[in-house]
Order: structure tokens, then sequence, then C-alpha cells
């Protein structure tokens, strides 16, 4: 690792910490040659997922654009910490498909399984927007199935 303040290409670990939940380490180095002290960070690094748009482009998969609409539909409904922890879940499922792009719908899907279990309110909104339901019938129906669904 070379030194950030003299380019100097050797540098001895002084500290190593796992952080993230193990998912990634800090070490705290020393410049053998002029002494100064840096932090650096290694994690392991996820294979580049794309996502197919209805358009059939590419686009890379992005976890913050999938939090702003998780975000919009349970707006004041769910903490922040927990639309995170519903992202990273989502994103661990999509890399288990072991696939290097994954289809919108297949996301969205993901997505309101996930809601559904959290908030039925959040569900019904993301869901909206999902489905593009053109009338207060397809919402209903939709109101119809996740009642029936809860009295099984």
């Amino acid at each position: 690792m070379r030194c950030p303040k003299c380019d100097n290409k050797t540098s001895k670990v002084l500290d190593s910490r796992q952080i993230d939940d193990y998912k990634a380490i800090r070490r705290r180095r020393e410049c053998e040659k002029c002494r100064y002290r840096f932090t650096t960070f290694e994690k392991i690094e996820n294979k580049t997922l794309y996502v197919i748009k209805k358009n059939k482009e590419l686009e890379s998969f992005d976890k913050d654009k999938l939090i702003i609409s998780i975000r919009k539909s349970s707006a004041k409904r769910l903490p922040i910490q927990m639309v995170g922890e519903i992202v990273d879940n989502i994103y661990n499922q999509l890399l288990s498909l072991e696939k290097s792009s994954v289809d919108s719908k297949i996301i969205g899907n993901y997505v309101l399984k996930e809601l559904k279990k959290v908030d039925e309110v959040a569900f019904i909104r993301y869901a909206s927007i999902f489905y593009k339901f053109e009338n207060i019938e397809s919402f209903m129906n939709l109101i119809q199935e996740v009642k029936q669904e809860e009295d099984e």
C-alpha cells in the first residue's frame, strides 16, 4: 500500500479490526519511510449486477435508487434502517441468483414480498406504482387478495 504522504511503496500494519459485521477489515498502517500513519479498508468486491429495464436497456444496479423508491412508498411508516436492511436483503437474494443481469420486474417482486412482510400500506403503495393500476377496481382486487392471504 503506497503512503499517501510520500508515495513510498512499503508500509506495515499496526492494527486490524473487523467492521461492518465482519464484511470488511479496517487496517491502521504506518509508512516505513516517513512514519506517516493512515487507515485503509478492505472488503469483498461484489460482482457487478445489471438491471434489465422495461425498454430492454441495461443499467447498473443502484441500491440508493431502490432505497428511494421504497422510502417513497413507505413514507413515514418504516425507519430508514429497516429500508436499508430490506434493500440489503433483496441485493443478497439477487446475487444468489448467480446472474449478471436481472429483470426489473424480478426486483419489483422481491420488493413487494419484503414490504408485504413488514407493512401492508407500504406494500399497497409500492404495488400501485409497480402494477400501474389504471382504475380503482384493479387496486381493490389487490387489496382483496392481500386480505384473503391473511385469512388463510
